[in-house]
């Protein structure tokens, strides 16, 4: 990654963001103020994800979500990738695909 606001004292490398409980205050508003300096600076993070992909699976529809994500990836030079269940064949007996969201060579926020 050629740029990193994340403060060097605290990592969140490997860390999933299900719930707010899983971070402290502390944590919860370094996470809000890189999101803010990546914002006021885009161009310096424009190829933050070159070269990454990520796969997204919906159970339901979330068009809201899905477009957040892959505006997200783009903007970080990455590439997003929706697959529905139809395309999953999900009908079929592949339940357990439908309950994941992977990734390829990314890191997660």
């Amino acid at each position: 990654m050629k740029a990193t606001v994340i403060a060097k004292d605290q990592t969140f490398t490997g860390r999933d963001f299900l719930t707010l409980l899983d971070y402290t205050p502390a944590e919860i508003t370094k996470l809000l103020e890189s999101a803010l300096e990546i914002k006021k600076n885009k161009s310096a993070y424009a190829d933050t994800l070159k070269g990454q992909s990520l796969g997204m699976i919906f159970e339901n529809a979330s068009t809201r979500t899905r477009v957040s994500f892959e505006v997200g990836m783009t903007q970080l030079g990455g590439h997003a990738l929706f697959l529905s269940p139809r395309d999953m064949q999900i009908g079929r007996g592949d339940r357990l695909l439908i309950r994941q969201m992977f990734y390829l060579d990314m890191w997660t926020l």
